[in-house]
This record gives C-alpha cells, sequence and structure tokens, in this order.
C-alpha cells in the first residue's frame, strides 16, 4: 500500500469527515478534493443559475420580439403602444403586452413601462397581471418586473387613455 492511500486509510490526506463518498469507492478520491460525485453537483449548481437565466429572458417581455403599434400620443409626452400580434384569447378574455414610453423619465427615473392586461371587453374592464419598469426608452434593456399578487378588475375612467386603449383591443 502507498503512502498515499495509507494517508487516506487513517484519514490523514483526506478529512474523512466531511466526505461522505456513498458507494463509491475511495480510490475515486484524490488529495484535497471532493468524490467524483461532488464535481457533479458543482456542475448542477453552475448550470441552474443558467438555465434560470435562460428561461426569464424568454418569459419576460423583450422588445426584440414585439411589434409596438400606436394606439394613443397624450400631448404631454407620454406615447401608448399595444403588441397586436401577441394577443391571446382564452375563456372569453384577451391577455396583451401594451407600453408606455415617455419623453422623461417618471419620478422612480423609469422611461417606459410595459404592462401586460387580461381583458374583459363585454364588461369594460381589465386586470393588470405583470410589469416591467424600464431605465431606457420603448421597453428596452433590461427591465424591473413586477406580478401583482391578487390583480383585481378595474374599470377604466370615461375617455381616460386606459379606456381608449382598451377600445382599440377590444375593437380588433
Amino acid at each position: 500500500m502507498s503512502d498515499w492511500q495509507e494517508g487516506i486509510r487513517q484519514g490523514h490526506a483526506l478529512n474523512t469527515q466531511t466526505i461522505n463518498t456513498g458507494p463509491y469507492p475511495t480510490h475515486f478520491l484524490t488529495p484535497n478534493r471532493t468524490p467524483i460525485r461532488g464535481r457533479i453537483i458543482s456542475m448542477k449548481r453552475i448550470l441552474a443559475p443558467i438555465l434560470i437565466a435562460l428561461t426569464f429572458s424568454v418569459m419576460l417581455p423583450s422588445t426584440s420580439f414585439s411589434c409596438w403599434t400606436e394606439v394613443l400620443e397624450d400631448g404631454v409626452g407620454n406615447t401608448y403602444y399595444v403588441d397586436f400580434e401577441r394577443i391571446r384569447k382564452a375563456e372569453g378574455h384577451i391577455y396583451v403586452w401594451s407600453l408606455l414610453d415617455r419623453d422623461k423619465p417618471n419620478h422612480l427615473g423609469y422611461f417606459s413601462t410595459q404592462v401586460y392586461r387580461q381583458i374583459d371587453c363585454t364588461l369594460s374592464r381589465f386586470k393588470i397581471l405583470r410589469y416591467s419598469f424600464h431605465e431606457v426608452g420603448m421597453g428596452s434593456g433590461n427591465g424591473t418586473p413586477l406580478v401583482t399578487n391578487k390583480p383585481v378588475w378595474v374599470y377604466p375612467p370615461s375617455n381616460s387613455s386606459t379606456e381608449l386603449i382598451l377600445k382599440s383591443i377590444c375593437s380588433r
């Protein structure tokens, strides 16, 4: 038996109290390293954040996949857009992304806001399901997402920008 193997047997070369080789024989161990099984776990720790980032990059709104159609300009520097290509209809409701683009940032420093709404055209009401706040115009760049926990139905005031946006969506 070599000195190194004798050291492992006696627990000197490795801290045998913190390494559990499980069903793996000790010859898979090297000095000051974890067992092969530990390396697989390390790969999972590396790949998991990458997969999560890729998943969210697909799920979050992106202007590169959006075709924004201008529906309203309010005269004070705000322009409203709707992505009519990504409208989804289910169970009598319409699900749609809209975009508010500002000439100047709001009080929080955001130039644009994307809003994902559930719309009930028969009762002229909507729920805001998700927001994405952007520090640059047209929803570009990385947004700060916000998902509403318990969205409630909102009836827009008459002749408001929100009512005009709803009418433009429901008329299609």
